[in-house]
């Protein structure tokens, strides 16, 4: 994948954004310690964070070098031709990219703004602009919104079975989850064990209706976002969000990180989970 200026004169190629972040406040949070879920009197999830802003600089400034010879942090980026840019690009160039990324990530945990990841991630980007013949300057700075977990969240369960689940193997953490210690009765929303296990569990107003403010909502992934299904959770009164994996083939099984809404400050304590950790719940009455 060629990295190169490509217009009427020598700057008139795009630019990157990039370079490393800290973030700038801790911001506030509660810790977490040893809460359950499950059965009739099924507890529920917990998580601490909390939200800060961060700056980060980037990278500007394509030269006028068209060429770039092999860089040792990462695939060969070939010439490109300006007056045929899409010839230049090919499927295997922008994978093995996406792979160097991807090692980084499981390197580091995750590639997200704030964190060594990130920081990596934007020193891959910027040597290979200068190995396609980009002169690089971190002098761009941006703010986002970063979420930071300053314990570890725990989440059990004491009926149907009592079991202490594993972070990041059973469970994610969501990000932007609130911060709390819950324990509450679970209710299943709208769930479908079926066939490939299609639903719409969570993503309309009508699935929660009857249910008990205060409670914990199971939560079906499928159909709509995790942003969607949380909201209306949230605005149904649960006290805390189990989101559990479709289910229904191979690919939507396990435990997985994802996001829920990062201006919502009135988030519940919010957990992901495998199908086979929330199949265990899904013995009590739906409603």
């Amino acid at each position: 994948m060629g990295l190169v200026a490509c217009g009427d004169d020598s700057q008139g190629g795009g630019e990157t954004d990039g370079g490393s972040s800290s973030v700038a406040s801790a911001g506030t949070g509660s810790v977490t310690t040893n809460p359950t879920v499950g059965g009739s009197s099924g507890a529920g999830s917990t998580t601490q964070g909390a939200t800060s802003e961060t700056g980060g600089p980037g990278s500007t400034g394509p030269s006028d070098d068209t060429s770039s010879s092999g860089d040792p942090t990462g695939p060969d980026v070939p010439v490109v031709d300006c007056d045929d840019f899409p010839s230049s690009i090919d499927g295997d160039s922008l994978m093995a990219h996406l792979a160097e990324l991807q090692a980084i990530a499981d390197e580091h945990g995750n590639r997200s703004v704030g964190t060594p990841g990130y920081d990596a991630s934007a020193d891959y980007v910027r040597a290979r602009l200068a190995a396609a013949g980009y002169e690089t300057a971190v002098d761009q700075d941006f703010e986002a919104t970063v979420f930071e977990e300053f314990s570890p969240t725990a989440f059990s369960s004491a009926a149907p079975v009592e079991q202490t689940y594993v972070l990041e193997d059973d469970f994610f953490t969501a990000r932007y989850s609130g911060a709390g210690t819950v324990t509450a009765q679970v209710v299943p929303i709208d769930i479908n064990l079926n066939g490939d296990n299609q639903n719409n569990s969570g993503c309309q107003p009508s699935d929660f209706d009857g249910f008990p403010p205060g409670a914990i909502a199971l939560i079906q992934r499928g159909s709509c976002s995790f942003i969607n299904k949380v909201n209306r959770a949230e605005q149904a009164g649960a006290s805390g969000v189990i989101l559990f994996n479709q289910g229904g083939n191979d690919n939507r099984l396990d435990a997985f990180l994802a996001g829920i809404d990062p201006e919502n400050t009135n988030n519940p304590p919010t957990v992901i989970t495998s199908y086979a950790v929330s199949y265990t719940h899904l013995t009590l009455p739906t409603i």
